[in-house]
Parts: C-alpha cells; structure tokens; sequence
C-alpha cells in the first residue's frame, strides 16, 4: 500500500467514535524502516483565521484495522476539545 492511499483514507477512533482527519505525515524507524506513527495535523479554527488546533498522533501499533476507506484506531492522542464561544448575540 502507497503513502498517497493511505493519506486518503479518514481516521476513527474505535473508543469514542470520533473522526480524527485524514493523515499528514508520518514518522519511522531509519534502523528499521518501519513505520512509528501517523500525524494528523491540526486544523485551523474559523477557516484558517484562528488558532490552529493540536496536532493528533497514532502509534502503528494503535491501528487496529486498515479498510478501503477508514483506518480504525485505538488510543489515539486526540486533540483536546475547546468550549465554543458565544456569538455575537451572546448564544
């Protein structure tokens, strides 16, 4: 399997649910040349005008299962989740 099949494939954590992102990067062992983990930057708030959000790593062995359109994982490192502010209105 090629980096750029992978890179299309979204990320879910099997514990919670959640939708991680697609994969950005990833990290290996040069001894080795395996693969450590995968990076998922984090995305920037209000369409690339605030603050940009943690990135999230998965360890390789956290993956659980590679499918044809998702990648499962367990443990993942997921980005913290920020309370929403209010708008304008106060709501």
């Amino acid at each position: 399997m090629l980096f750029s099949e992978i890179r299309e494939k979204e990320v879910v954590c099997l514990e919670s649910g959640a939708r991680l992102g697609l994969i950005d990067d990833f990290e290996f062992d040069p001894q080795t040349a395996s693969i450590q983990r995968f990076v998922i930057y984090g995305r920037n708030e209000m369409l690339g005008l605030g603050a940009r959000l943690e990135d999230v790593t998965v360890e390789w062995r956290d993956v659980e299962k590679i499918g044809t359109d998702i990648i499962l994982v367990k443990n993942a490192k997921e980005a913290p989740a920020k309370p929403r502010k209010k708008g304008f209105l106060g709501l």
